[in-house]
């Protein structure tokens, strides 16, 4: 319910969501479960960012990559259909991307060593093939690092390893 997104918020609780289950994968059947009048209820991420509670976005699934999520709360799409499922609770590729990098760092206790490019945090990033901002929507899915920097050193780089894997990611 809406009404209790500021008693979230208040509360100072942090949401962790799985786009997958409740977009990409279950969002049509789970939208004819609940009826069109609850839709917006449906993984409501942009009612929980207006109202200013903190939302990361997570994934259990393989690839171990969080781009799909980051689609998912973007585009909405139920992966069966096709079908945009609440489209109200699209959110902007730059909000998804502070939902993985500044509210994830938060949320383990870490925005003080990472979450931003800044002097004096670690230098963890990736190198992409295009720009997630300008990229067509359906393509955000796609995207995988060509380069891997953590704490300043090149973990992973496309040039030498043709996909990232456990065996050549070192972490």
């Amino acid at each position: 319910q809406t009404c209790a997104l500021p008693i979230l918020r208040d509360l100072g609780i942090v949401i962790t969501t799985l786009s997958s289950a409740y977009i990409w994968k279950r969002g049509l059947s789970t939208l004819k479960q609940i009826g069109a009048a609850r839709e917006n209820e449906i993984l409501p991420m942009r009612n929980l960012l207006q109202a200013g509670v903190p939302v990361c976005l997570a994934t259990d699934n393989v690839p171990v990559s969080l781009w799909p999520s980051i689609s998912h709360v973007v585009q909405r799409t139920d992966r069966q259909t096709g079908t945009v499922v609440s489209p109200d609770q699209r959110i902007s590729v730059e909000q998804a991307l502070r939902c993985v990098t500044v509210d994830g760092a938060w949320l383990c206790g870490d925005e003080n060593k990472r979450g931003t490019l800044t002097e004096g945090k670690l230098a963890d990033m990736v190198v992409l093939p295009r720009d997630p901002l300008t990229v067509d929507g359906t393509e955000l899915a796609s995207l995988w690092a060509e380069l891997t920097i953590v704490d300043g050193e090149i973990k992973f780089d496309r040039e030498v390893n043709a996909q990232p894997t456990r065996q050549n990611v070192t972490l």
